[in-house]
């Protein structure tokens, strides 16, 4: 008896799916195509298969089978609608003037989010740990055995070590924010060896900006300077940093965001490849950009599309003792066309 139940219980979750797989009804980006794309295909299939599997042997209406069916139906919606998603992306366009107001905030909050990680990521070193603890230890002794004390102390030392992870990458934005972001068009579009574009999606029927790069073009000479410059004055990179000198230039990519929701869904590969295409097309031999630490999913993508880590430094535009508080390390990472 108690198997018949399972085996009528999963028939019912069997046409449910089949049901919502065969019945949703056509997204935006969909309509566009007017045809199924494999991945559609291949769920059709599968709700066809399971149909003729479960057959026509579903129960009437017993209270597990429609509480069952009912968290079934809300998960399969859900994790439908998650690919869709993914499929909605509509194309990745050269950046428009109309597009600043965007673009400007889209660059800077993609900029500020990694200060909480950085932050967290200082804090868990077993040296700011070790001060921490330390330092709450000896607000605790001097106020006299005061527990309070000891959590003021402690959090003054948090306080420090967050504004300078903050003071880093907000320092970062308003450098930027005043030379090449300041006016886009003359600085990217405007030059024949530079590009700016946009990806677009369709956001509840309104196409709305969710992801930018840039690339700039640099002769070898002016990006080994720059990135001297950055290092402190110290050359870096060894060998293979050197491979790229003399080949005639290279493309620099100094900005790639794609915002929160929109990310996992190939969209940032999508926007590196843009990069690449172009650098490509204009004959640079490698693509270059500069990471902080506290970015992992940029990393990550990085590794993914090919590139590998030629130098890294501790020195950023801030104080030097803000730099070493923050924990904070730029990777070059490069392709190699």
């Amino acid at each position: 008896m108690a198997g018949t139940k399972w085996k009528s219980l999963g028939s019912v979750l069997a046409l449910s799916l089949c049901d919502i797989v065969r019945h949703r009804e056509p997204q935006a980006g969909r309509e566009s195509r007017g045809t199924f794309d494999q991945k559609e295909l291949n769920g059709i299939l599968l709700s066809e298969s399971i149909q003729e599997v479960a057959g026509a042997g579903a129960p009437n209406s017993h209270p597990a089978a429609v509480s069952g069916l009912k968290i079934f139906r809300m998960c399969a919606l859900i994790l439908l609608e998650k690919a869709n998603d993914i499929e909605l992306l509509s194309s990745v366009g050269e950046y428009r003037p109309s597009d600043r107001h965007v673009v400007l905030p889209l660059f800077r909050d993609g900029i500020l989010e990694h200060v909480y990680p950085a932050f967290f990521k200082a804090m868990s070193h077993p040296d700011h740990v070790g001060v921490a603890l330390s330092i709450s230890m000896a607000g605790y002794v001097l106020g006299g055995s005061s527990y309070f004390q000891a959590l003021l102390f402690g959090g003054a030392w948090a306080g420090l070590i967050y504004y300078c992870c903050h003071d880093i990458y907000e320092g970062y934005v308003t450098r930027r924010l005043g030379t090449d972001m300041a006016d886009i068009q003359a600085n990217y579009l405007q030059s024949p060896d530079s590009g700016f574009w946009v990806a677009e999606a369709d956001v509840n029927g309104q196409t709305k900006v969710v992801g930018m790069v840039a690339v700039a073009g640099r002769k070898s000479e002016e990006g080994a300077e720059r990135f001297d410059d950055l290092n402190g004055g110290l050359a870096a990179g060894g060998p293979e940093s050197a491979r790229g000198a003399g080949d005639g230039g290279h493309g620099e990519m100094p900005h790639v965001v794609v915002v929160f929701p929109w990310r996992r869904k190939s969209l940032g590969s999508q926007l590196m490849q843009k990069a690449l295409d172009f650098c490509k097309e204009h004959g640079y031999a490698r693509l270059v950009l500069d990471v902080s630490s506290p970015q992992t999913a940029a990393i990550s993508l990085c590794q993914k599309s090919g590139f590998v880590q030629t130098a890294s430094h501790s020195d950023t535009h801030a104080n030097r003792w803000v730099s070493r508080l923050a924990r904070i390390n730029v990777m070059r990472m490069e392709k190699f066309i």
